[in-house]
């Protein structure tokens, strides 16, 4: 859905750089941005595909046997995400 997504583990973001999911990559190099996530009040959940409940600021989807291998998280605002580094991924 709508909304900034993160990742704890370079994994997840990864598999978006090489095309693992048919997000149209192409070329020999991805990027991955390094970035502070400032979640407020944080809803906190293991089902896949989540929206965010009202009153909370952001959603950590957690890693689950039933659905997710990686933690995401969700925050629904541009100026809760700080990028601070830009990596070139060969």
């Amino acid at each position: 859905g709508n909304g900034i997504y993160g990742a704890i583990h370079s994994t997840k973001s990864l598999g978006y750089c090489f095309n693992k999911w048919g997000q149209g990559g192409v070329g020999d190099a991805g990027f991955l941005f390094i970035a502070d996530f400032a979640m407020g009040n944080c809803y906190s959940t293991t089902a896949y595909g989540c929206n965010k409940p009202s009153g909370y600021d952001s959603v950590w989807a957690k890693s689950s046997s039933g659905g997710l291998h990686h933690d995401e998280l969700i925050v629904y605002s541009e100026n809760r995400v700080n990028p601070k580094f830009i990596l070139e991924c060969k």
